[in-house]
């Protein structure tokens, strides 16, 4: 029995194409999360909250066979991530922010900018 990864399926992608990608792993993950919180383990959200982070799973896949550099790519998400956080849980959820919040949301924008490539 042959292996199901076919390399020749996946067709490289541009730097812009993968930061779209990073975009929709995120909505994915913030869309998840509010499922989650949200949801008790037995409702329709939290299924749905897995299926969208099965998705960020090929999503990443996706990026890593394309560009190859984990560490960029997981800062850039988890940074987008932490700001896009902040913001679903002040306007969805109500929660606070707090100066140290907007420092964080400075600091991850600020590791977004400085971590491009040059090469």
């Amino acid at each position: 029995m042959g292996s199901i990864w076919r390399p020749d399926l996946v067709q490289p992608i541009g730097g812009g194409t993968v930061i779209l990608i990073i975009m929709i792993i995120v909505v994915c993950e913030m869309t998840a999360q509010s499922c989650i919180k949200q949801s008790d383990q037995q409702s329709v959200l939290f299924f749905i909250a897995i299926v969208l982070y099965a998705t960020i799973c090929y999503l990443l896949f996706l990026c890593y066979m394309n560009r190859g550099k984990l560490g960029q790519i997981n800062m850039m998400w988890s940074s987008v991530s932490i700001v896009s956080g902040i913001i679903v849980g002040y306007f969805i959820f109500g929660e606070s922010v707090s100066m140290n919040r907007m420092i964080a949301i400075a600091l991850a924008i600020g590791a977004v900018y400085f971590a491009q490539d040059t090469d």
